[in-house]
């Protein structure tokens, strides 16, 4: 039987706007079964079965996937940038972090941007044991990857901070493509794209 009981936060701290950890703790709950749900505007909602017993101490891990409603919204002027095919697919240059340019490919379906690990390595994005982890759903079925953030992606002249994204491993994806672009970074702007004229337009959402 699953009950209900009236739990006392005892710490919580929230990188508000970062997508950092929240921590939460409870005292004196009662055994049982429990149904642990977190919720937090712009992410998903998440929920946990947790059996309590006596005198034991449990910890969940719960991973919220989403960009977050606290992240600016590009505000510089319109930036046409010109694309690619592979395919059906359409890739654009990106600088990441100033530092990391490669091809990415556009995906206005994935909620995450996405990064493969070898580019995460040149990069310079540490995952350790401690990163969150998060299931994704593929064409190929559920994978594994790492929540990150990355300090900045530029596509052209418009540039985007605080990206939240995943890192997996895509050894379907050609050498050259390092990633996709996800609603995470293309949420950001207004986003148009020409086939005809082989262009992509950012702006002010």
């Amino acid at each position: 039987m699953r009950r209900t009981a009236a739990l006392a936060v005892l710490t919580a701290s929230v990188l508000a706007g970062t997508g950092g950890p929240a921590r939460a703790a409870f005292s004196d709950v009662p055994a049982g079964s429990y149904r642990i749900e977190v919720t937090r505007e712009g992410f998903s909602t998440e929920s946990r079965y947790l059996f309590v017993t006596g005198g034991r101490r449990n910890e969940v891990l719960i991973t919220l996937s989403g960009s977050g409603p606290l992240i600016p919204s590009y505000e510089g002027e319109e930036v046409v940038i010109p694309i690619e095919r592979m395919g059906a697919a359409i890739l654009v240059r990106a600088l990441v972090n100033d530092q990391f340019s490669a091809a990415f490919i556009v995906d206005t379906g994935a909620t995450l941007t996405a990064i493969s690990r070898e580019a995460a390595e040149a990069i310079g994005i540490r995952v350790d044991a401690d990163t969150p982890t998060v299931s994704l759903r593929t064409a190929g079925g559920i994978v594994q990857g790492v929540l990150v953030q990355v300090e900045a992606i530029r596509v052209g002249g418009a540039e985007a901070r605080e990206v939240r994204a995943v890192v997996l491993d895509m050894p379907h994806f050609p050498r050259n493509v390092a990633g996709l672009l996800g609603l995470s970074f293309l949420g950001r702007f207004k986003v148009s794209i020409d086939l005809e004229n082989g262009q992509m337009v950012l702006g002010r959402p």
